[in-house]
């Protein structure tokens, strides 16, 4: 049987010196994220055609019941029902992923029209929609949804997705303009509101069914909404079936059954998959584990870029931009991804996660490894201790460099701190050191309890916040939905500054940022985010990009369409085998 192995505890695959690693040729041009696999890398999909029923029948297996069916509560990343209220529910818009790029489309709205001064969005609803218990959709359910978020939202886990950085609630009021018309009416201008309309929080549920004082609990049976499938059974803590939802007003999806079964381990679905039970599955595999499907006859691999970005933070209170330019070009990405880490990762290209609205990652010039740039980027401003050093690339043991680092006065001294339960930071731990004694740095490795690390990172669990003990140090960011504001803002803003750890102030940076949060206009927005990507890549370096995390996408060839075609939901309304 294979061992299960989670991200924390995987093993990276074989270690080469970073001496002997073919030379980079790349050109340069919540809450953190722990290392968990995620609901996407745990459900998996096994399709089943009946024979005496004539159903086509699509089998989810995971290894948790479901907490909560109630889309308000679903921000969680790894809740089981995160991947099954799309399936039930959905929302007034959805995502379009085209070509690399989205955009916010129409779903249950028919279009909309902001006012003149951004303060009221006005939407047109669908006037041929039921909810799965026969209750009509109109403007009336839209707004009795709305006013439940607002009621319930206050003591959710997910409140801050609600909240504008001023900690100012984001929608004042929804009203009722006639029977198929809704206006949200917002208590400042804030352009991120149709993409936040297109997440799972707020997808429409029946306002007859819901009770409307409290979340909907761990049975399906609670959850009406317009989407594609219905509840049809469950028993506790074992399945849940979900039908075919024959008045869908997009049409009657090609599968007629979803079950989702609670596997015990993870041997007994790993075993599935290599028996090809499976049409399609999303999982944290490393190298070995994937040629032992690529040589199964009948399975497809192929990678798949998750959300997740992350970073090497650098304290910028601590080290100036050039010192941080010099670490970002002295960083070997290439060896670090493909032989430390040997997870398939991708190298990240900018901070706003690929296809997120307006992330470009083809147009700046990100930082590569370039010994020979990094070392003449401080000898260039007389960096103490650089007279009489060279600008080359010799890395060499031993080297002019290294005797600096590893000598009494090296060029700086920095803390490189980290947590080894969580796998995405130790992974770090051992060459970062290797890198930067190329510059002549000395970093030394501090490992902390898990409770310490995050305790004073964010000043929780009895621990004091103390940034200025995190010097280098390693965390990643999923967006919640899909727009930048949710990454940058969050990340790099000098007033909301819970999650921005690297402590990172720029005037310009902000005044674009508080443009792009009220700017309606798409092309104007679109260009404020270039001007911010740009700045943080090429002129500020706040931190060294690291990697956006890949899972492996295993399949059966008569399997048609993508359930993950939006990155933001696991959606099986396109599904069909053949």
């Amino acid at each position: 049987m294979v061992e299960h192995k989670t991200p924390i505890e995987k093993k990276s695959g074989k270690k080469i010196n970073f001496r002997q690693h073919k030379k980079t040729v790349l050109g340069g041009g919540l809450v953190a994220v722990l290392a968990i696999a995620g609901i996407f890398s745990g459900i998996i999909i096994l399709s089943d055609i009946d024979d005496k029923k004539g159903e086509s029948i699509v089998r989810l297996g995971t290894f948790d019941y479901p907490s909560t069916f109630d889309p308000i509560a679903s921000w969680f990343y790894n809740d089981v029902a995160a991947s099954i209220i799309p399936q039930m529910a959905e929302g007034l818009f959805k995502n379009s992923f085209t070509n690399g790029g989205s955009t916010i489309v129409n779903n249950l709205a028919t279009s909309y029209e902001w006012s003149i001064d951004d303060l009221n969005l006005t939407c047109t609803l669908r006037s041929d929609v039921k909810f799965h218990d026969n209750t009509p959709f109109n403007a009336q359910a839209v707004k009795w949804n709305f006013d439940r978020i607002q009621d319930l939202t206050t003591s959710a886990p997910g409140s801050y997705i609600w909240k504008l950085p001023s900690d100012q609630w984001i929608l004042n009021k929804t009203e009722v303009i006639d029977e198929y018309q809704v206006k949200f009416v917002l208590n400042q201008p804030f352009a991120p509101f149709l993409s936040l309309l297109a997440s799972r929080f707020t997808y429409i549920v029946s306002p007859t069914s819901t009770p409307s004082g409290e979340l909907i609990g761990n049975n399906p049976d609670d959850l009406y909404g317009t989407g594609p499938f219905r509840y049809d059974s469950h028993l506790e803590d074992m399945n849940i079936e979900l039908g075919a939802n024959q008045d869908y007003w997009d049409g009657i999806p090609n599968i007629d059954k979803i079950i989702i079964t609670v596997y015990s381990n993870w041997s007994v679905l790993w075993e599935a998959v290599k028996a090809k039970e499976m049409s399609y599955n999303r999982l944290w595999l490393n190298d070995e584990e994937i040629e032992e499907l690529k040589n199964i006859t009948g399975i497809t691999t192929r990678e798949y870029a998750m959300l997740s970005n992350n970073y090497l933070n650098m304290n910028n209170e601590k080290i100036n931009s050039t010192m941080r330019k010099a670490i970002s070009y002295a960083i070997n990405y290439t060896h670090y991804i493909e032989e430390i880490r040997a997870l398939n990762e991708t190298r990240m290209r900018s901070p706003i996660p690929k296809p997120v609205i307006y992330s470009n990652w083809e147009d700046f010039n990100v930082p590569y490894c370039n010994i020979s740039l990094a070392r003449q980027t401080l000898i260039d401003i007389g960096w103490n201790g650089t007279t009489g050093l060279t600008a080359n690339s010799d890395i060499s043991p031993g080297n002019e460099w290294e005797i600096l680092a590893d000598g009494s006065f090296p060029l700086s001294t920095y803390d490189f701190r980290y947590t080894d339960r969580v796998y995405f930071m130790s992974a770090l731990a051992q060459p970062l050191p290797e890198y930067l004694r190329q510059i002549g740095l000395k970093i030394e490795t501090v490992n902390v309890s898990y409770g310490q690390y995050w305790g004073e990172l964010f000043g929780i669990w009895g621990y004091e916040r103390n940034l200025s003990k995190y010097e280098l140090f390693v965390t990643g960011w999923n967006p919640d939905y899909n727009d930048p504001h949710h990454v940058i803002h969050t990340t790099f803003s000098n007033e909301y500054t819970i999650e921005n750890y690297a402590q990172f102030n720029d005037s310009l940076t902000q005044q674009w940022m508080e443009e792009a949060l009220v700017e309606t206009n798409e092309t104007e927005r679109a260009q404020l985010y270039i001007n911010i990507q740009r700045r943080l890549i090429e002129d500020l370096y706040p931190m060294a990009w690291l990697h956006q995390d890949v899972r492996t996408e295993v399949y059966l060839s008569n399997m048609k369409g993508d359930p993950f075609k939006d990155p933001f939901k696991f959606y099986l309304g396109d599904v069909k085998f053949e």
